[in-house]
């Protein structure tokens, strides 16, 4: 699908979302934001595809903040994930339908 304007603003606030994960230090947070803008001003063509774009602005904006900035998000969610495991391996294992209460994990 082609790049619509509407998607200009959801892709820096997503890039702005990602580097406030990481980034506490407004003048980092500026630069980087800076950076996108001008990587996004040369590469935006409305012939593009938004996943194009949105695939080099955000390799761009991981490399400038340092690191996955959801690697704290995805320890927390596997965290939770694996403490409800024993539950739901329970609810499958006490089921009569166990292909129909798999769909729980």
């Amino acid at each position: 699908m082609k790049i619509n304007y509407v998607c200009i603003p959801c892709l820096l606030n997503r890039v702005l979302f990602e580097t406030k994960l990481v980034v506490k230090e407004e003048e980092k947070i500026h630069y980087i934001m800076k950076e996108v803008l001008e990587k996004f001003s040369e590469i935006y063509d409305p012939k593009r595809s938004s996943a194009e774009i949105a695939t080099e602005i955000h390799a761009l904006a991981y490399d400038l903040i340092g690191k996955d900035p959801y690697k704290n998000l995805k320890e927390e969610s596997n965290k939770i994930a694996l403490s409800i495991l024993p539950k739901a391996r329970k609810i499958v294992e006490n089921s009569e339908n166990k292909l129909e209460e798999e769909k729980l994990y």
